[in-house]
C-alpha cells in the first residue's frame, strides 16, 4: 500500500482510488531493484550529513534525538531510505528502502500521471503512530499524521490539532515546506531484497535487527548516537 503524505480537498473515496493506482504502477514495475541500492546509502548519508550541517534546519539535531525513525529522499531520488533508533540504547538500525513516487490527478490520458518526486528531505517519525506507518504504509486520509515543518511553523499539514507532531519534516530544497500533495511510499521489497541478500520486511531492519549489513555503517554513524 502507499501512503498519502498530506490531507487535500479530496473525499477519502478519491484518496484510495489514487492510491489503488499508485499500487498498480508500481506493480508493473521490473521485479528487479531499480538502480544501484548500495549508492541511495551513500547518498542518504551524504543527504543527512548536509541536513545535520544546514544552520536552516532549525532544531534538526535535537530532534532527531527524540525521532524514532527517519525517512531520506536524497534530491532527484525515486527510493527513500529509513532508519530507526532503538529508544533504549540510542543505535540507530537500517537502512529499510521504500519507493517514491508523485501522481498528479488530472494529467495524462486516464486522469493520472506518475513522475519523479522531484523532492530532497528528511522526514522525522516523532510518534509510535508515525514509526507504525513507516513500517506499513497506508492512506491515513482524514484522521493520518499530523505533519509539520519546523522550518515554517505556519505549515501543519494532515492531521489537524495543536497536539504534538507526528511527523516534522526538514527540505533540502530551500523550500519552507516541500510540496508532499499525491507523494505516496511503499516498501521496496526488491531493494531490501537485493541489499541483505535474502527476503526481509522492514520490521527485520529496523526493529528486530534480525537484518544488518556493514555497508550501512557510514550512514548509521552519520546519525550519530
Amino acid at each position: 500500500m502507499y501512503a498519502y503524505c498530506r490531507k487535500s480537498g479530496e473525499s477519502s473515496g478519491c484518496l484510495l482510488l489514487v492510491a489503488c493506482l499508485a499500487a498498480l504502477i508500481v506493480g508493473c514495475s521490473s521485479p528487479s531493484p531499480r538502480g544501484n541500492v548500495s549508492a541511495d546509502t551513500q547518498d542518504a548519508e551524504a543527504t543527512l550529513k548536509k541536513a545535520r550541517s544546514d544552520p536552516r534546519m532549525e532544531g534538526f539535531n535535537d530532534n532527531m534525538k527524540q525521532a524514532r525513525a527517519m525517512l531520506i529522499v536524497p534530491p532527484g531520488s525515486s527510493r527513500g531510505v529509513v532508519i530507526a533508533r532503538d529508544s533504549k540504547q540510542g543505535a540507530w538500525a537500517g537502512p529499510a528502502f521504500y519507493q517514491v513516487v508523485r501522481l498528479d490527478v488530472g494529467g495524462g490520458a486516464f486522469g493520472f500521471r506518475a513522475r519523479e518526486p522531484d523532492l530532497a528531505l528528511v522526514a522525522l517519525a516523532m510518534s509510535p503512530k508515525a514509526l507504525a506507518w513507516l513500517l506499513q504504509p497506508t492512506v491515513p486520509g482524514r484522521g493520518g499524521l499530523a505533519v509539520v515543518s519546523p522550518m515554517d511553523h505556519a505549515a501543519r499539514t494532515s492531521g489537524g490539532g495543536t497536539g504534538a507532531p507526528d511527523v516534522l519534516v526538514y527540505d533540502l530544497t530551500g523550500a519552507h515546506m516541500p510540496n508532499l500533495d499525491g507523494v505516496y511510499i511503499s516498501i521496496d521489497k526488491a531493494a531490501n531484497e537485493g541489499y541483505f541478500g535474502h527476503s526481509v520486511t522492514p520490521d527485520d531492519i529496523l526493529l528486530n535487527k534480525s537484518a544488518t549489513s556493514p555497508a550501512a555503517t557510514p550512514l548509521l554513524k552519520a546519525a550519530g548516537p
